[in-house]
């Protein structure tokens, strides 16, 4: 846990950069973790309710556009690029993906080697499974956000995680992360959860690692 009263040239110097980063202050994490909402147990279950309302209509949704919601360009991309993996092909040299104009493979070779496992789902496995990993990432993102804004654990941050996952699932980003089957929100929740850890945590910074290793883009973290 940082002291809040540490003022060694290197906290300072640190914090300071990261306020001009984020143009805020940063409260550090475990520091005035007392809130809790009112009524915990009703804000949980109507929160659940929200959020169960929610996917189902999403679920529906999907079923009923699933010409449009199912197609999932991006992680055919991926997919394809790992099959050709399998057979030792470069899968930087060759185009992928299901749609006439396809595109190449750009990313890391551990996100490679992460979808070569995953190639025994079959693509229509594989979207099912991106689909709830993406899913449970929004839901991460959410809880550590309001655990950052001061709600400690339990059935108030529970309902307050859910009614928002409700509504930030419809969020034109997070469709189109659903639409494209990207790793966006994946990346986001390793971000996240990573950055709310306290800065005295020695394996802080693996998430961050790993997000770098899926995709380069969330790199810029490490500097931050």
């Amino acid at each position: 846990m940082e002291s809040p009263t540490d003022m060694s040239f290197p906290h300072v110097l640190v914090t300071s950069c990261r306020e001009l980063l984020t143009l805020a202050p940063r409260v550090p994490f475990g520091q005035e973790r007392s809130r809790e909402a009112r009524r915990p147990g009703r804000v949980a279950l109507i929160g659940g309710l929200l959020m169960v309302l929610s996917l189902g209509l999403w679920v529906l949704w999907t079923y009923l556009g699933r010409r449009d919601m199912w197609h999932m360009l991006d992680l055919s991309v991926y997919h394809d690029a790992a099959h050709e993996f399998r057979h030792g092909d470069d899968i930087y040299t060759e185009n992928y993906g299901s749609w006439t104009n396809k595109l190449p493979f750009i990313y890391p070779p551990i996100s490679g080697l992460l979808f070569y496992v995953l190639l025994p789902l079959g693509f229509a496995g594989l979207k099912w499974f991106m689909a709830i990993v993406n899913l449970l990432s929004l839901f991460a993102v959410v809880w550590s956000a309001w655990g950052m804004l001061g709600y400690r654990r339990g059935a108030g941050r529970f309902g307050v995680s859910a009614a928002t996952f409700a509504v930030v699932l419809w969020l034109e980003p997070v469709e189109w992360t659903l639409v494209w089957g990207q790793v966006n929100l994946l990346l986001l929740a390793l971000i996240v959860l990573d950055l709310g850890l306290p800065d005295s945590r020695r394996y802080k910074g693996i998430g961050v690692g790993i997000a770098a290793g899926l995709k380069l883009t969330p790199a810029i973290f490490i500097v931050y």
